[in-house]
């Protein structure tokens, strides 16, 4: 009898344990935010954050791919973020003249992808790409 009521209160102490690891565990997010340039002219760009220059200036070769910025949450979150988020604007030069016409801050020039890990807690992953082509350049 005492070895019963041993065993059941094992049991639910496990599946309590169990239970409570599952509803502590959140999972993460990480968001990554490039810049790719499908152009032929190399580019150089200073992308401004709240107003302030963020960095270096950023050189983007024609074909390249360059990362902007790298961000993580403790929190799982399936919806993609604005891919914009705090960035104001960007100063662009075109290598060998032209004018970029595609604006950075514009939501809607931004492509986003979405992958979700299969574990538990699962955990997403946010890329948005700011593409920019031979047509987004002017003369």
């Amino acid at each position: 009898m005492v070895v019963n009521c041993f065993l059941r209160t094992m049991i639910r102490f496990f599946i309590l344990s169990i239970l409570l690891f599952l509803v502590s565990c959140q999972g993460e997010t990480t968001t990554l935010r490039n810049i790719e340039n499908r152009s032929d002219k190399d580019l150089k760009m200073l992308i401004y954050r709240f107003g302030v220059a963020s960095g270096d200036t950023l050189h983007v070769d024609a074909g390249q791919t360059k990362r902007i910025s790298l961000t993580t949450s403790d929190t799982a979150q399936e919806e993609a973020p604005a891919c914009v988020e705090r960035i104001d604007s960007a100063y662009t030069e075109v290598v060998g003249g032209g004018t970029l016409t595609k604006k950075i801050q514009f939501d809607s020039n931004w492509t986003s992808e979405t992958e979700a890990s299969d574990g538990l807690p699962q955990d997403y992953s946010h890329t948005c790409t700011f593409v920019i082509r031979n047509s987004d350049i002017a003369d």
